[in-house]
């Protein structure tokens, strides 16, 4: 977790100073997976969930939203979800959640899945890097910076979210170009 954050600060200083590690950027991703083999990782995930996860996992709808309780798995099913459909539909996968450590968690939960399922993930600037090159973005909330984005969108522990009609507003356009996904996912919040 804090070396993430001493990378993100060391490559900013770096940059003011006009000093580079590496001059090429970019990370090569590995090629898409084949159909069949999408299809049997799908298989295998779906097998190691319970049956509300299995049944979440399966909706295909294009806006979902699902009022939850805490420590019901839905982080870890959203980490997943975000494999697969970033390995299936080859589009980017973005994750805002209620704090940078929160989205760092799920993060974890993705490189876990991962590790399970066989699927190489590349770690790069603090995204992961599906096979085919689709990425998954972990962003906290913060509606000044989460502009920028395309992909399916997932919102976790939205109505924990400061601002979260600011958040709503600023993230939206991440799936208003062609068939992306909106995914809202929340315990409640209560106010005393």
């Amino acid at each position: 977790k804090q070396t993430w954050k001493l990378d993100r600060l060391t490559r900013a200083l770096q940059r003011l100073t006009g000093v580079s590690e590496r001059k090429d950027r970019t990370v090569k991703a590995k090629p898409a997976l084949d159909i069949q083999v999408i299809g049997t990782l799908k298989e295998k995930a779906l097998s190691l969930l319970y049956e509300y996860q299995r049944t979440f996992l399966l909706d295909d709808s294009r806006f979902r939203i699902a009022l939850k309780s805490r420590q019901t798995g839905y982080s870890l099913l959203t980490a997943l979800e975000m494999i697969l459909r970033a390995i299936e539909r080859q589009i980017d996968q973005v994750l805002i959640s209620a704090s940078d450590r929160q989205a760092d968690l799920v993060r974890q939960y993705a490189v876990k899945w991962g590790e399970k399922l066989g699927i190489d993930l590349i770690p790069d600037r603090g995204e992961l890097v599906a096979p085919g090159g689709a990425r998954l973005k972990f962003l906290p909330s913060n509606f000044r910076t989460i502009q920028g984005n395309t992909g399916d969108l997932y919102l976790d522990e939205f109505a924990w979210h400061i601002n979260n009609d600011r958040i709503y507003l600023a993230a939206y356009p991440t799936i208003t170009i062609g068939d992306r996904r909106l995914t809202i996912v929340s315990s409640p919040y209560v106010s005393t």
